[in-house]
């Protein structure tokens, strides 16, 4: 291709998977030859957001805002697992703004579902509406490993369901509705597990059905959830770009004081980042303020449950983002009860659990800690969560204390029980 020698040593290519190196234009170039990538679409989308196009992961940015590419998201989801790292997430820099320009432009103006096939009448779509509700019921309850492969089955039934939901617009509009309750339910589910690249798509997949079912106050609570995908990795600059694409939405439909909260934790966390202390700590009072306004009013999707004991959590984090763990630590009260179960599903509790550790052992509290982690053990069960890498990462320095060389030990016990015995440990 005129480029010159390349070498091809693996320890070249694992700097480029560590994310350390990035390769040489020309580099990049090859490579997208032998993917019959465009070498525009390596110079617009940048490395390593090209990639996707290789691997046939755009789809999820880039289909069509119809209810048919609602439904072809919904399968993608159901049939191909996506591997790519978390650190890389599909809707970073200008794939992300193209998505919510696009989102935008196709709030307004999405066309009726075109398809000839066998209807699915409205009494399907009861039934259907019935499995959600249990399936969201039962996330307060059960372990997230255990349900999200039942999220998953409940995602590729509604899909199959849409394939063949035929011109019936009104349950047409109604499955894809669901298919968005169960999409959200099943990203809190896979972010509980560490399973991040899982967590983005079912994002991006409940954005597409809420828009094609009529439901753009849906989309935008799942494009605030994007927008903490990225301030998790302290991406400000992408989160905000999609709080404020969601507001937009927000503002031109019916008031959802629920949402306008969850957007404004969102901006508390966006300014605790970026430093700005008065800011951060204004935001989430005016989250508390819009919460309390109306609170009675019931949301209009259940999946949608947040409290006030959640926005306290999320200014937990905010305030540790601002190098404040002793106030993070009053905010994470709940969670350092006797039981968090009672008062978080277990997702929540292991969403969360790391950050209330991390303000513990910021604050020297290093057997308190210890402490948050046996009584969450129950919530934990059967969860790949953020858990054991935070334990390595952030105990390792701590094992010379009695408690933290017991949980250590322990821990290390019940996964090798684990291991023989193909069981979840109690």
């Amino acid at each position: 291709m005129g480029f010159g020698h390349m070498a091809a040593r693996r320890e070249k290519i694992s700097r480029w998977e560590s994310g350390h190196v990035v390769p040489d234009l020309t580099t990049q170039f090859a490579m997208a030859h032998l993917h019959t990538v465009p070498r525009n679409e390596v110079i617009l989308r940048g490395w390593p957001q090209w990639l996707r196009i290789a691997i046939g992961e755009n789809e999820l940015c880039f289909l069509p805002w119809t209810s048919e590419g609602a439904t072809a998201a919904l399968r993608a989801v159901a049939e191909k697992p996506r591997v790519v790292p978390a650190a890389f997430p599909a809707t970073a820099g200008d794939s992300g703004a193209a998505l919510v320009d696009d989102w935008l432009a196709a709030v307004d103006n999405v066309p009726a579902p075109g398809r000839i096939g066998r209807d699915i009448n409205a009494d399907v779509a009861a039934i259907v509406e019935t499995r959600v509700d249990a399936l969201e019921l039962m996330e307060r309850r059960i372990q997230p490993r255990v349900l999200l492969p039942v999220a998953r089955s409940e995602l590729d039934l509604l899909s199959s369901l849409l394939l063949r939901a035929g011109n019936d617009q009104e349950a047409t509009a109604r499955l894809q509705v669901l298919a968005s309750r169960v999409s959200y339910l099943g990203s809190v589910l896979a972010f509980a597990c560490g399973e991040f690249a899982l967590r983005e798509n079912l994002l991006l997949v409940c954005m597409r059905a809420a828009t094609a079912g009529g439901a753009p106050g849906m989309a935008a609570i799942a494009l605030a959830s994007l927008a903490s995908l990225h301030l998790d990795l302290g991406a400000t600059g992408d989160a905000q770009n999609l709080v404020t694409a969601s507001r937009k939405i927000a503002d031109r439909t019916d008031p959802i004081p629920r949402l306008d909260a969850l957007l404004h934790c969102r901006q508390a966390w966006i300014h605790a980042q970026l430093g700005e202390t008065k800011d951060s700590q204004r935001s989430f009072s005016s989250a508390l303020t819009t919460y309390n306004a109306e609170p009675t009013m019931k949301s209009p999707w259940t999946i949608f449950r947040i409290s006030e004991e959640l926005l306290q959590l999320t200014a937990g984090v905010s305030e540790m983002a601002l190098g404040q763990p002793v106030k993070a630590l009053n905010h994470f009260s709940l969670l350092t009860h006797d039981d968090p179960s009672g008062t978080y599903s277990p997702s929540i509790v292991a969403i969360y659990l790391p950050d209330v550790i991390d303000a513990q052992l910021a604050v020297g509290e290093v057997e308190a800690a210890v402490d948050t982690v046996r009584k969450a053990q129950g919530s934990l069960q059967g969860t790949d969560s953020k858990l054991p890498q935070h334990l390595k990462q952030r105990f390792s320095s701590y094992r010379t204390v009695p408690a933290v060389r017991d949980l250590m030990d322990r821990v290390a016990g019940d996964r090798s029980r684990v291991c023989r015995t193909g069981k979840d440990f109690t």
